[in-house]
Order: structure tokens, then sequence, then C-alpha cells
């Protein structure tokens, strides 16, 4: 009686949620070892927006010829200098995630291409700490000679440079 009644149960699943009758069937055994007394992975939490988007960037190494559409790597190093930590992951859906992308910016400082590759963040970023890693980009399609302009980003929130953080820039040769 009392594995059909667990059969039963993972058949038809009834749930009263706020009111709604939702239905869930199940089909297949269970996987070995049961899942009874199993955890769900925890939900990421959305972390809060930033309070200080303050960062200081310094490019350790970076190619001074690329070709055109070329994928190429930055080296930085990064210092979280808010109050707060960055989240590499962010949110469930990467919200408030903080990442490295670029700009590109002609060789009199007009922007041509806004919002470059993403890179991620190996781990979260407390206060005060300081990162050295590589980042990825990609060359703009034309010849010719650019400014790479490197900024943070926290996502859906803002870019740092927009609330006072100081970006870095780097000339390329697209060719």
């Amino acid at each position: 009686m009392k594995n059909s009644f667990r059969h039963a149960t993972r058949l038809l699943t009834f749930a009263l949620v706020t009111g709604l009758a939702v239905f869930l069937t199940g089909c297949g055994a269970e996987p070995q070892g049961g899942t009874e007394g199993a955890a769900a992975p925890p939900a990421r939490a959305i972390p809060d927006p930033l309070t200080i988007f303050k960062a200081q960037i310094s490019v350790l190494n970076v190619p001074a010829t690329v070709k055109t559409g070329e994928a190429f790597e930055i080296e930085l190093k990064i210092k979280n200098l808010g109050d707060m930590a960055w989240s590499a992951l962010g949110g469930p859906q990467g919200e408030n995630s903080v990442h490295i992308c670029h700009h590109w910016l002609d060789a009199n400082g007009n922007m041509l291409i806004f919002d470059g590759v993403r890179s991620e963040f190996p781990k979260d970023i407390a206060p005060l700490e300081e990162v050295t890693l590589k980042a990825r980009a990609r060359a703009p399609e034309k010849p010719g000679d650019y400014i790479m302009e490197i900024d943070l980003v926290q996502e859906r929130v803002s870019w740092f440079k927009e609330r006072g953080s100081k970006s870095v820039t780097a000339n390329i040769k697209v060719e």
C-alpha cells in the first residue's frame, strides 16, 4: 500500500499555490538512491545594486596589432574600490553581476562600437580585493587605428564609467 501511494503521488501531484491549482505529472523511475530527503539546489539570490561604482583597472598586456574580427585576450589587473563585493554570477539570470567589457573608438575618440565582448570574473570580488585575469575581446571588422576602452558593468544597473569610475584605454591597430 505504501509503495502504491508513493507511485501515485509521483504520477500526479496536486499543489495549491496562492489559490491556483497546479498539477505536476511525473513519469519514469526515481534516480538511483531515491529522492527522499534530497534538497533542491539553493536558488541564487539577486545581489543588490552597487552603491559605489569604483574600480582601478590596469592594462598589463594587450596586442599592438590584431586582425579584423579576430578574437583575442587582454591581461588586466582590477581592484574593487567600492564598499560591496562584485558578484561574478549575479542572480538566476545573471542580474546585477559585474563583468568586464570594452568599447571601440576611432583615433579621435569617437564611439564606433559600444558594448563589446563580456568577460566574467572567476569569483566574487570583495572590497579592496585585486585580481589579475585575461579578458576576452574581438577586433572590429574594418581595418584601422582604434582605441579600445575597457570598463566594468553591473548588468541591468550601470556602467562604472557612467557612475564616476575611470575606464582605461589601449591603442590597437586592426589590419
